[in-house]
């Protein structure tokens, strides 16, 4: 069955466009290749849908998911995509990178050992909704509001991201900027956070340890670390990398232009050459 050519242009009940009379049972749309497909799915509505072990480069655009199940699931800016409605679904062992999800409502949804990478939502609300274990590193909310792209459900709120009579137990958020998040009413077990900038948070309780240090000074020590290792610590890279960093962390300096050091006649070109083809990867996973 190839599941995405049969729902491509069109809307409605997937069951019923997939030829399925009785839309309480279980459909599986995992046999398909979902990996291939640079496609966008609009304006569908799905009810007991299993995703299991793919990777999703499809984009779902103002669906509707109900007791759906998504596990062991991969995706690099896609799958949430816009304006879509999850209620009373489970996503277990899904890793997400580079992951948006503008005027998306999760709604009594569960999510069990859940990784997500560089994360940037927009007018996003969790409500009811439960995260067991997992790890959100580089999360930043989108703060720029477009009065004609707003989630209706988020219209009496001053944050773009709002968790509400949401519960987290065992999970970790790391190196995360928090400013326009709202949590309201939320439950915190054994709770992580590291490495994060709370500053602009809105919380009705203090839930996070103060931190030892920023997103952005922890990513300049991984650069460090990385100049180090392609160049060596007796480079003109690291020697002047390191010298930024230093003048960042003591205050002498309040630039975040951090590569700019490098891109001078300090810096060889044999140098940089083995640091560019790094630095992408490392910047990937910081929500600057």
């Amino acid at each position: 069955m190839v599941i995405i050519d049969r729902l491509l242009s069109k809307t409605g009940d997937a069951h019923m466009l997939l030829g399925m009379t009785k839309s309480h049972e279980l459909l599986d749309i995992s046999h398909d290749a979902w990996e291939n497909r640079l496609a966008v799915l609009q304006g569908l509505q799905f009810r007991q849908v299993r995703l299991a072990g793919k990777e999703v480069k499809v984009n779902f655009v103002s669906c509707s998911f109900e007791a759906s199940e998504f596990q062991n699931v991969q995706s690099t800016g896609h799958f949430w995509a816009g304006q879509n409605r999850w209620q009373n679904c489970r996503f277990e062992s899904v890793q997400l990178a580079e992951a948006i999800s503008p005027m998306n409502s999760f709604r009594s949804c569960r999510f069990i050992e859940m990784f997500i990478t560089n994360y940037k939502p927009y007018q996003t609300l969790f409500v009811g909704c439960q995260f067991d274990g997992g790890v959100i590193s580089g999360l930043r909310a989108q703060l720029a509001f477009n009065q004609t792209l707003r989630n209706p459900d988020l219209k009496n709120s001053e944050a773009t991201v709002v968790f509400r009579n949401c519960a987290f137990s065992g999970t970790a958020f790391e190196e995360s900027f928090f400013a326009g998040i709202e949590f309201d009413a939320c439950l915190f077990t054994n709770v992580q956070a590291q490495g994060c900038d709370f500053s602009g948070v809105i919380s009705d309780q203090k839930w996070w340890p103060d931190q030892v240090s920023d997103p952005f000074t922890i990513f300049l020590t991984r650069l460090l670390d990385l100049i180090r290792v392609r160049c060596g610590s007796k480079s003109s890279a690291f020697a002047v990398f390191e010298n930024y960093v230093r003048e960042y962390k003591t205050g002498s300096t309040q630039s975040k232009d951090f590569s700019a050091c490098l891109y001078t006649e300090k810096v060889p070109n044999s140098e940089l050459d083995r640091i560019e083809s790094e630095l992408p990867k490392l910047m990937a996973r910081f929500p600057f």
